[in-house]
């Protein structure tokens, strides 16, 4: 079935996804080469299951090289908002990430995160039941929330921007997590890609229902490669393994591809 009957489940899809890889080879080329050294020495960390810094750092690692590679599997679909958006999630993913393998006191404070999401779920089930919430409402007692409060009494409350700053990564959340706000809440800004106007750019003529080969695709993926080489680097710190070596030549290539002016990026 066509893209029109079928969306992005159509093999339609696949001409596409095609070209946008051979449009911005270079890119897609540099992103593997990180990636497939970032599988490669995930092998060499040792966790021990009793320390908390090396546990999460670990599989906050492995997480952002799942939303990395999902980022380039919607990229290279057309997919342009869907992929901005995990890409802001990989963002908030690698901050944390930074933090943990930063500050070794970090922990508990990561853990808490999950306390106070805990806390607002089941405070929410709670205040709005639905049909579908009747099996575990009995389980959401005033002693549950009561509990999960007193862990957090003493706890200060931080935000994704304050964990960034601390590890020198305000230019990442002011920047990009920010400019992809729009993609992630369904905001006007998001929607430009979906609507075609005339030349006078008055009046709507079609919707856009197909793959985009959008202007941000390379540097959307010069983005998720930094991402990677920064977790990387943060997670060698914490399993005491060294990644120079294996990060220069793709160091150097990051950096001229990122001194190619907008007019030699493939458009």
């Amino acid at each position: 079935m066509s893209i029109d009957d079928q969306g992005f489940l159509s093999p339609d899809v696949e001409p596409f996804q095609k070209t946008i890889r051979e449009r911005h080879k270079e890119f897609f080329d540099l992103f593997e080469r990180v990636s497939r050294m970032c599988h490669r020495r995930k092998y060499d960390f040792t966790i021990h299951s009793k320390d908390g810094q090396e546990v999460f750092a670990g599989a906050l690692f492995l997480k952002l090289l799942t939303d990395t590679e999902a980022v380039v599997i919607l990229l290279e679909r057309g997919m342009a908002s869907q992929g901005r958006s995990m890409l802001r999630v990989a963002i908030e993913c690698a901050i944390n990430l930074a933090k943990i393998c930063t500050t070794y006191e970090f922990v508990q404070a990561y853990v808490l995160t999950g306390e106070r999401q805990r806390l607002q779920l089941v405070k929410g089930i709670r205040n709005n039941p639905e049909i579908g919430f009747d099996a575990v409402l009995n389980e959401i007692t005033d002693d549950l929330i009561e509990g999960i409060v007193k862990n957090l009494a003493e706890s200060k409350r931080e935000k994704i921007e304050d964990w960034a700053a601390d590890v020198n990564l305000s230019w990442m959340y002011h920047g990009p997590y920010r400019v992809f706000c729009p993609d992630v809440h369904s905001g006007p800004a998001a929607l430009d890609r979906y609507l075609v106007f005339d030349a006078e750019g008055t009046e709507l003529e079609t919707y856009n229902v197909g793959p985009q080969n959008a202007e941000s695709i390379p540097g959307d993926l010069m983005l998720v490669t930094r991402l990677l080489i920064e977790g990387i680097t943060q997670a060698a710190k914490v399993f005491q393994i060294s990644v120079a070596a294996d990060l220069q030549p793709i160091q150097s290539e990051y950096e001229r591809l990122g001194r190619l002016a907008p007019s030699d990026l493939p458009s």
